[in-house]
């Protein structure tokens, strides 16, 4: 309902960065808002077509520990916890992010986060709850490093 199909002549290269159908929009996030008459197109959406259904979970972050609060819907993370006794370790990968808000319900350039993460597996999904209770996590956003399939140990998007 939030998109309206228009018929335009565009350049080939912008061409193939948009939507002919709404097939290609399905399931994905866009990553920054969009102004009503803009052309959406592939580079301002997440890539969460075609993923299985997620499990979610809220966790809150000081700014700092969530790449300075620039995290975006359809981002990847990688889950850190550090705690005294252990020094830091990594408790998860390639989890995607599905929700980024400010814990007191205004964005503003100081306040903590709440950063919700879909994570199917049960193991991350222990591991991340027990972090955030335990000690202190920093996510590292991943979304634009290559990895390869198994690199993520079954990752949890």
């Amino acid at each position: 309902d939030a998109v309206r199909w228009v018929r335009m002549d565009l350049p080939a290269g912008v061409a193939g960065a948009a939507f002919g159908d709404g097939a290609g929009l399905e399931g994905r996030v866009a990553l920054a808002p969009i102004a009503e008459g803009e052309l959406i197109q592939a580079a301002s959406l997440s890539d969460q077509g075609g993923h299985d259904p997620t499990a979610e979970l809220s966790i809150a972050l000081a700014r700092e520990r969530a790449v300075n609060g620039r995290l975006r819907p359809g981002d990847l993370v990688d889950v850190y916890a550090t705690t005294q006794d252990a020094g830091t370790t990594q408790v998860a990968a390639g989890i995607r992010v599905l929700d980024v808000s400010e814990a007191g319900g205004t964005f503003d350039a100081g306040g903590d986060l709440t950063v919700t993460l879909g994570v199917s597996d049960g193991e991350e999904q222990v591991a991340i709850v027990d972090a955030a209770s335990s000690g202190a996590v920093t996510l590292i956003r991943t979304t634009h490093v290559g990895r390869s399939p198994d690199a993520d140990g079954g990752g949890g998007a």
